[in-house]
């Protein structure tokens, strides 16, 4: 399982915890991520430089952006309404890079085999009553989540993975690029602010295609 928002599109859920619960759609929020690294064998270097890194995710109506940042390095990755493209910007030092991905073909790809196993457990995330469930996935990996279902963003697609959850994902766990250091995304802060539309354009100019 490898963290970003080209990846696994969830397939099948069962939370009866949540249901019957009158949730608040959030039509403009931003969310900050602070991401640790949770696996005792990863190398120093690489604890230090996730220490540093973020992720920061926007929400506007129907479209959604993810924002990794890290030394030396960012990943955009953009949702706009009414398109079957995730657009995918990458800038290392003074190289930059864009992709387009059909979502369509992605949604094929990611969504056999996973499965959502409901627990007790529960904690607060930012003032909200979050529970927690527990995504498996076909290779045998599995990924802790925590979601707080009185609020739901109005555009999942940021959360791609978990937008089958009823709710609104403030923890998740996952994988690194090289599918073996474990990390977890805790939320550290929800702004509902407004969300401005020129979040979602793309440049046309100054990125090779990748």
């Amino acid at each position: 399982m490898k963290i970003s928002a080209l990846i696994i599109s969830l397939l099948f859920c069962a939370f009866t915890n949540a249901q019957g619960i009158d949730r608040k759609i959030l039509h403009n929020c931003t969310i900050t991520y602070d991401i640790t690294v949770i696996d005792s064998s990863a190398p120093k270097s690489v604890v230090n430089a996730i220490s540093k890194s973020k992720m920061k995710s926007y929400v506007k109506d129907d479209n959604s952006r993810n924002d990794f940042t890290g030394p030396g390095y960012k990943q955009t990755e953009i949702y706009r309404h009414n398109t079957d493209t995730v657009v995918v910007l990458k800038e290392m030092g003074n190289d930059k890079f864009i992709s387009y991905i059909d979502t369509r073909k992605l949604n094929e790809d990611t969504t056999k085999g996973v499965r959502f196993v409901t627990t007790k457990a529960s904690k607060k995330i930012l003032g909200y009553q979050c529970m927690k469930t527990i995504a498996q996935f076909p290779d045998g990996t599995f990924a802790e989540v925590f979601y707080a279902p009185a609020v739901e963003p109005s555009n999942k697609e940021f959360e791609k993975q978990f937008k089958r959850v009823p709710g609104l994902v403030l923890e998740f766990e996952g994988f690194l690029s090289d599918q073996k250091t474990r990390v977890r995304y805790t939320a550290t802060s929800l702004k509902l602010n407004l969300v401005p539309l020129y979040l979602f354009d793309w440049p046309v100019k100054g990125y090779r295609v990748l």
